[in-house]
Parts: structure tokens; sequence; C-alpha cells
């Protein structure tokens, strides 16, 4: 299987013939020769806000690698959905429900530069629909507003062929904020920071 990626700014995955483009600007990825997974921890925090969390991080995974989901059209029609988004402002009205405030500019920047740089190449082969699941929760802990949750999961990618690729599980830490009287989908949760602190080495 052939793999091959980026950096955090315009992260382009070769998988399995399959062009995927997702950008998750926030994103540490650990070093597989140093590190070593971590290990387990309880959960902490109210049963249900727990519950919460474990609900909207991978909806909030999803989310964010959806923006570089385009349908089965020309190179050029793709292009020219993918500047749309961009110059109506509705890249930055999604990832603003995604990402933190504070958070927005920079993902909107790396999503901006990746499908300005990736989206209608010659040899661009997009993914059509996405996923991401989580395989192994290692500990969600909410205090108030905030929230931290280890675990082990994986996108996927659905290419215009309908087959699916995956990449490898790995080992994520991701941190959330509540935003009060949010209704949406994420049960007010948005992501901080994305890091994987462990990944198997290719």
């Amino acid at each position: 299987m052939e793999e091959w990626r980026m950096d955090h700014a315009g992260r382009l995955w070769a998988v399995g013939g399959v062009v995927l483009i997702a950008v998750l600007t926030l994103i540490a990825v650990g070093d597989p020769a140093v590190e070593r997974p971590r290990g387990p921890r309880a959960d902490s925090g109210p049963v249900s806000a727990v519950a919460s969390v474990k609900t909207a991080i991978p909806a909030l995974q999803a989310a964010d690698a959806s923006q570089g989901r385009f349908p089965d059209v020309s190179p050029a029609q793709r292009r020219a959905l993918a500047l749309t988004r961009i110059e109506s402002g509705a890249l930055r009205e999604e990832l603003a429900d995604i990402w933190i405030a504070s958070a927005v500019d920079e993902n909107v920047e790396g999503w901006e530069d990746g499908l300005r740089t990736f989206v209608g190449m010659p040899d661009d082969n997009p993914y059509t629909d996405n996923a991401f699941t989580v395989t192994r929760w290692q500990g969600v802990h909410v205090r108030g507003d905030r929230a931290t949750a280890l675990f082990w999961g994986h996108a996927g990618y659905e290419g215009v062929n309908g087959e699916w690729a995956y990449d490898r599980d790995a080992q994520y830490e991701v941190t959330l904020r509540r935003v009060e009287g949010d209704g949406s989908a994420f049960d007010g949760w948005r992501l901080d920071e994305v890091a994987v602190p462990w990944q198997p080495a290719p």
C-alpha cells in the first residue's frame, strides 16, 4: 500500500491510490522511534459530560476532515467549488463550528493553503465521503467547560471509485472547550488542540 504525508499545514495523503487532503493545523505528532503509547487512565467528571465528549470527538474530527471532501466531478469543477467555498466564507463558517474561536484563523489558513494547492491537480483523486472511528478510549477528563481525551482511532476516506481507505490506528490526545448556549450537533464542544503522541512507523 502506498502511503505518504505532508506536514500539518496542508496534510496530503496518498493511501492505496487515493489522494486525500486533510488539515489539522494544531496537530503535533510524536516521534515513534522515541515515544511510546501513553497508558490508559480512568474517566473523570460528570458521567453525562464524559458521554457527550465521546460522542462529539469523532463527529468533530470527521467534520474537520470533511472540508477536503468533494463530489465526483472534473478537477476544474472541484477547484471551482473549493475556491467558491473559500471566497464565500463558507469554509470559515464551517470551521468556526468545529474549532474554538482562537484557533479558527490558523485552521482556515491551513485549509485554504491545502485546497488552493492540491484541489484540481491533474492527478487529483479526491474523497467523496469520510469518517473518523475511535477504536479504544483511554480516558476522558471533563472539568467545567474544558475536556481532554486520550484514545486510539483512525480516519477513513471514500474515493470516487466507492472504495474506502483508512489511516493506521494512532493514539490521539484532544483538548476541547464547550461553548455555553451552543446548540450544534457537537453539543457545544469545540476542538482546541489535536495531538498524536504516538503512531506506528510507516
